[in-house]
């Protein structure tokens, strides 16, 4: 019996290191992309592709702790990022943001709101959401998906997402028109500059 333990035991290990030997890319292609990625049909799911590094770190970080809530995907991104180790999603945070804003395939899509008005609203969101500094904590908006942005804005608005005390101010502020807008402006922008 005790030949039998070891002898499974020998057997698996090899399989759980080849599970945890992976590359960024893989792990992207495995995980994320069905969802995230340039094949993805889902309208709910961001765009994650040239997306800030710290951001990313700190939105898996934060799946992880449960300090932010997965409210689009029924708990999948919580228990993704669960199983992820802080390398982990150093390395997965870095090969996102590794992958070109301009290679991802643009979409139109159909959504309300006024350029013209999200335009003239976007600029209080500028200070952050415009900076391409890497080490900001701030997603880029521009070329993001608006049903996205609009559930996004919602759930800040609402409080169900509570992980930005800034994102929850400034989106109490917002009506149900001014989040379309922005959701409208902001995805219909390119999104590499």
């Amino acid at each position: 019996m005790k030949f039998i333990i070891i002898t499974l035991i020998a057997s698996i290990l090899p399989l759980m290191a080849q599970a945890n030997n992976y590359t960024p890319k893989q792990y992207f292609e495995d995980r994320c992309d069905s969802c995230h990625g340039s094949k993805s049909a889902d309208l709910n799911s961001p765009i994650l592709w040239g997306q800030n590094k710290a951001y990313l770190i700190k939105q898996l970080q934060d799946f992880k702790t449960g300090k932010r809530p997965d409210l689009l995907m029924y708990e999948t991104m919580s228990e993704i990022a669960k199983n992820m180790t802080d390398k982990d999603i150093i390395r997965v945070s870095e090969y996102i943001g590794s992958l070109s804003l301009c290679a991802y395939p643009a979409e139109k899509i159909e959504f309300p709101g006024s350029m013209t008005k999200g335009k003239a609203k976007a600029s209080s969101c500028m200070e952050c959401h415009k900076n391409w500094n890497p080490e900001v904590k701030a997603p880029i908006l521009f070329g993001q998906k608006p049903f996205y942005m609009r559930h996004a804005l919602k759930s800040f608005q609402s409080k169900l997402r509570k992980n930005s005390p800034l994102m929850n101010t400034e989106a109490e502020q917002l009506t149900d028109e001014d989040v379309d807008d922005l959701s409208l402006y902001f995805s219909s922008n390119p999104r590499c500059i």
